[in-house]
Formats: structure tokens, C-alpha cells, sequence
């Protein structure tokens, strides 16, 4: 309990009450969205009533409770303050603000707060996922370099992610680097041999690199798959 305010024994019981609700949240509310829907008649009686380490949340997390009296009675909101969010909050904070961020188009700042998620996995667990995602935004960018690099070094852990290949392969081909991309591709397919588009990508590799031969090798193996790029490439040059 803050000091500079006492409460009636009414009012400590009311709040301890609310406390245990609070407790049990498991949703953030941001506390500066929270002031600004509150008016101003309201606002200038509205103060911190309790700020206290929740231990169920291992040390980790801070409940505090705001109130304000309005028709004569006490409102209690809730918050969660981030700056006692555990090294996993913190982390999918950050990766979904990044997600956000890249759906928006603000490519740099979904980079900076990717970059901010692999800073936070202290664990190193969703690391491949971020640079993943990372190469994503740069592909966007059509930074074809950067997301290569971003790409390959999400599969430099122990699991390897086809998706991450098959990333790196497109990037390679933006940059007219066949052979790297035909590389990728393999390694995605080494990973996951039913992606059908991969072997379509390859034969598109193939294709500019004119080796026709090896070209519609791959493009059969791809519509034999279901891959209906493929099909088409196929139909067109009969």
C-alpha cells in the first residue's frame, strides 16, 4: 500500500479483494491507453492505490491497482507493468510488435523490435523463427542480400526450416545467384520433400539458367506433386 492515503477498513478489504482478481489476469492492459479513457473530472482523483510483486508470477510481474471515485463510487483498473515481464513476455511482446510492425509496411521498425525478441531469448529457442521472420521484411525491402544472410542464419541451429531454405533460394534468384539458390532449394527439399513449389523453383533456377533438360525434370516432379504452376509450365509448352 502506497503511503499518503488511507483507507477505511472497507476500503482495504474492497481493494484486497480486488487484488486476488487482479492476480488472476492474464491479458496486459497498456496503462497510458487505460488514462486517456477516463475524462478529466475523473482523472484529477485518480492515483495509485496498491503496487506489489505478484509472487505467482515469480517476481516477474508487477499488479498495480488505479482508482478514481466517480458517482460516488470506487472504479478499480488493472495493469500490468512491462517492466517486470518475464525474459519470455518480454520476448513475444517484442515479436509480435515486429509482426505488427511488417504488416503495417514499417519495415524498420518491425526489424528493430525483431531484433529486440532475439536480445530478449536469452534461451536462444525462437531465434530461427526472428531471423526468419527478419528475412522476410528485407525480402520486402527487396534488400536480396540481407535476407538471404537472415534466412540462412535462422537455419544455423540445430533444426533446419525448409521455409528458411526455400527464403534464401528466392533471395539468391532476386540477386541472379543460380547456383546458391539451387542449393537452398536442395537443402529445402532435404528437409521437407513433399513441398511441391520448391521443385517448381527449381525448375524456374533451371529454366534461367537455360538448362531446359534439368528444368522439366523438375517442373514434372512438381506437377506430378499437385503443384499447379507447374502444370501450366507444362501445358504451354506442348
Amino acid at each position: 500500500m502506497k503511503e499518503g492515503k488511507e483507507l477505511s477498513p472497507e476500503e482495504v478489504e474492497y481493494y484486497d479483494r480486488q487484488q486476488e482478481i487482479a492476480k488472476s489476469l492474464k491479458f496486459t492492459i497498456n496503462y497510458d491507453e487505460l488514462r486517456t479513457q477516463i475524462d478529466e473530472a475523473t482523472a484529477r482523483v485518480y492515483f495509485d492505490v496498491i503496487s506489489e510483486v505478484d509472487p505467482e508470477y515469480n517476481d516477474n510481474v508487477v499488479v498495480r491497482l488505479d482508482m478514481n471515485k466517480k458517482d460516488g463510487k470506487w472504479c478499480v483498473s488493472y495493469f500490468v507493468d512491462k517492466k517486470f515481464m518475464t525474459a519470455e513476455d518480454k520476448f513475444m511482446d517484442y515479436y509480435d510488435k515486429g509482426l505488427a510492425s511488417g504488416d503495417k509496411g514499417n519495415s524498420q521498425q518491425a526489424i528493430e523490435y525483431f531484433t529486440k525478441a532475439i536480445i530478449a531469448d536469452t534461451d536462444n529457442i525462437m531465434v530461427s523463427s526472428v531471423y526468419h521472420e527478419i528475412g522476410l521484411v528485407y525480402f520486402d525491402m527487396k534488400d536480396y542480400e540481407r535476407a538471404a544472410m537472415s534466412f540462412e542464419i535462422a537455419n544455423e541451429g540445430e533444426l533446419k526450416f525448409a521455409k528458411s531454405y526455400f527464403g534464401a533460394g528466392i533471395a539468391y534468384v532476386e540477386m541472379k545467384e543460380y547456383e546458391r539458390a539451387i542449393e537452398s532449394y536442395r537443402r529445402a527439399i532435404e528437409v521437407d520433400p513433399d513441398l511441391d513449389i520448391v521443385y517448381a523453383y527449381l525448375g524456374l533456377a533451371y529454366q534461367d539458367m537455360e538448362d531446359y533438360d534439368k528444368a522439366t525434370e523438375y517442373f514434372k516432379e512438381a506437377a506430378k506433386r499437385g503443384n499447379q504452376v507447374a502444370q501450366d509450365i507444362l501445358k504451354s509448352t506442348i
